[in-house]
Order: C-alpha cells, then structure tokens, then sequence
C-alpha cells in the first residue's frame, strides 16, 4: 500500500539530527491525479528556516512534478531557484518514476521513468543545511500552500550520494531502493500504510490515506 497525498495538507516530515552535504539524490514513485498545478513530491529543506511557516523560497533541495507534466530538480532559496526539467512528460493516474540528482551547487539534474533531463550547471548557493526531509510538500509558506501533492507516493529514498544514471534507471524498472547505493541511503520509507524510515529515523505524518501500491521488484 502507497500513501494518498490529498493535495491540501497532507504531509510526512522527517528531522535529521545533522546537517546532510552534497551530493544528494531524492527518488520516489507517484501516481498524480492533476496537472493543474506545481505539485511537490520529496523536498529537502533546514528545518531552522521554520518547516511550514514564513515564505515559499525557504533553502531546499525539491523533486517536483509541473503544472506542464514534466519532473523538475529544483534549487531554491530567498534570492531565487535553479531548476532542470525533464522533457518527456508523466500521465494522470499513473505509477511513474522520478528522481532528482543534486551534485553540488551547481549541479542538478531530474529523471522521469529512468530518462535524464540535461544538467543544470547554475550556481546556487546552499551548502550544508539540509536537515528536515519532508514528503509531499515544499518547505516554505504553510503546510496546506507549497505545492501540496495530489495523488499517490511509494518507496521514497534519500542517498548522500550522486546515483549514476544506471542505478536510477534500476530503481525506475522496480529494483528496491535498499539493493542500490545501501552504504548511502540515508532515508528509505516503502509507504506502505505508514511512513517508517527503514534507515532507522522517526517520521512525523499528518493526513493521508492508505492506497494501492505500485507493483514492483523487491
């Protein structure tokens, strides 16, 4: 069973109890049910920038779905964001695969089903303040205001790695997220009726509904 987002204020937030440095890679599968807004599905944000208060351009790393259908890597902060987007688009009410890859400042990349996008090479300057990793929300304005996710996700990993492309299309043909990279996966949750961390931290959820899970390799 995948969790039901329900596009308003449901959400899964898990505190780090230290600060996390590049590289990183955020992976999950989601099931959307609207394209008619930006829709966040993993963000990695500071949780002293104030989680679900103040503005929209909190510090965070974010796997996100379009208001276009693609799947973007973006990097955002009070004085703007950098962004790499797919150019092959999801479905509605559709298990898809999406995957950002964030390198260093200056590099960031997003996947959609395995397929690349080009890297994005500009620089923005985040260094070492990810701490809270929240599942499907951004972490700046309110909780119910920064992109809630409307539909479904599973099997939502965090590596402090930059996954090569191969092992990204791995997880997108159903390999488990605990057979790629394990020496560097430091948040794994399948989602399957509740959000505990197979990495071992604790995730604090509010909202959601148990849904189907999609099928896959273990």
């Amino acid at each position: 069973m995948a969790l039901d987002f329900d596009g308003t204020d449901d959400f899964v937030v898990e505190e780090y109890p230290a600060t996390v440095p590049y590289p990183i890679t955020m992976a999950c599968w989601f099931n959307s049910d609207t394209t008619n807004a930006n829709r966040s599905l993993m963000s990695f944000g500071e949780v002293s920038a104030g989680v679900g208060s103040g503005t929209n351009n909190q510090n965070a790393l974010l796997l996100r779905l379009t208001s276009s259908a693609l799947v973007e890597a973006r990097t955002t902060a009070s004085n703007g964001s950098n962004v790499a987007q797919t150019t092959n688009t999801y479905s509605l009410t559709t298990w898809h695969h999406a995957a950002a890859k964030f390198g260093s400042t200056t590099n960031r990349q997003a996947f959609l089903d395995g397929s690349p996008s080009g890297i994005n090479t500009n620089a923005r300057g985040l260094t070492n303040v990810f701490d809270t990793q929240i599942l499907g929300r951004g972490p700046g304005g309110t909780y119910a205001s920064d992109n809630p996710m409307n539909g479904r996700i599973a099997e939502a990993a965090v590596w402090n790695a930059s996954l090569t492309n191969d092992e990204i299309d791995s997880l997108a043909t159903g390999v488990s997220p605990r057979l790629v990279r394990p020496g560097s996966l430091i948040f794994y949750t399948p989602l399957i009726r509740s959000a505990s961390d197979y990495s071992g931290g604790a995730t604090t959820t509010t909202g959601t509904t148990v849904a189907i899970h999609p099928r896959r390799i273990g």
